[in-house]
């Protein structure tokens, strides 16, 4: 089981939202290890997009993505993501992406 969502409590110190989560799963039993994508990468990426992209392509899969625009948004862009105030992949466009012209 994984357990995503919890990049808003990170910072925290008081009553640590993660540290909670952690034991509250390893009281039931359940081994606890953090999750690094990179870890899992070199063994299963090929298959991945082989599989993926024709998914998405074919618009079986849809993601969101909360685009703010400009260097200027990056600092409120962040600190939203950290508390919790964004959606789905959080991006900073500073250029038009040359993929889609």
């Amino acid at each position: 089981m994984t357990i995503c969502g919890l990049i808003a409590h990170y910072g925290d110190t008081a009553g640590d939202a993660r540290a909670a989560e952690v034991a509250r799963a390893q009281g039931r039993g359940v081994t606890v290890h953090d999750l690094f994508v990179g870890d899992f990468v070199e063994t299963h990426h090929d298959a991945f997009l082989a599989e993926m992209g024709p998914w998405v392509a074919a618009g079986k899969v849809r993601y969101r993505e909360d685009i703010r625009e400009g260097l200027d948004a990056i600092p409120a862009a962040f600190a939203d993501m950290l508390k919790g105030g964004n959606f789905g992949k959080t991006l900073v466009r500073i250029a038009p992406d040359p993929t889609l012209a």
